[in-house]
């Protein structure tokens, strides 16, 4: 991975993770939203809005957003993507599970990486363990 992959992709992590969180301090939750970079480096945000007529689910937001995401790459408009949702994720205790932000993130180079920041709530107070990452699967930037 060259080094302009690995900032870029850092870039549109650190302007996506911001928002999710201000929503978990603020509401405790947060709608599926996504990113993506346009190739001369500009951060957009994509949200989908919710129906009157229907009430959509979290996955039908994220398959929506997928979507998109897969469109703009294979029209060549954007070289990076992401992709931020609430998850629960294994906790230390195995019988357990924790509250996590999760950000999927690709970048037409051929990089992707699932990013997670673990959190948990306290009486009115939110707090936020360590971020790591694995890495992830090619889902956007597919021929």
């Amino acid at each position: 991975m060259s080094e302009d992959t690995k900032k870029e992709t850092n870039a549109l992590l650190n302007s996506l993770l911001p928002f999710a969180k201000k929503m978990i301090i603020e509401y405790g939750e947060f709608y599926p939203y996504a990113g993506y970079m346009d190739p001369n480096g500009k951060m957009t945000t994509l949200a989908v809005r919710e129906s009157n007529e229907k009430k959509n689910g979290s996955k039908e937001f994220i398959k929506l957003l997928e979507t998109l995401l897969q469109g703009m790459c294979k029209e060549n408009k954007v070289k990076a993507v992401g992709l931020i949702f609430d998850v629960k994720i294994p906790d230390p205790n195995p019988d357990s599970k924790t509250d996590a932000i999760e950000i999927v993130l690709e970048h037409k180079d051929g990089y992707a990486a699932e990013v997670f920041l673990p959190y948990t709530r306290k009486n009115d107070n939110v707090i936020f363990g360590k971020i790591f990452a694995q890495k992830g699967k090619t889902n956007f930037f597919v021929s």
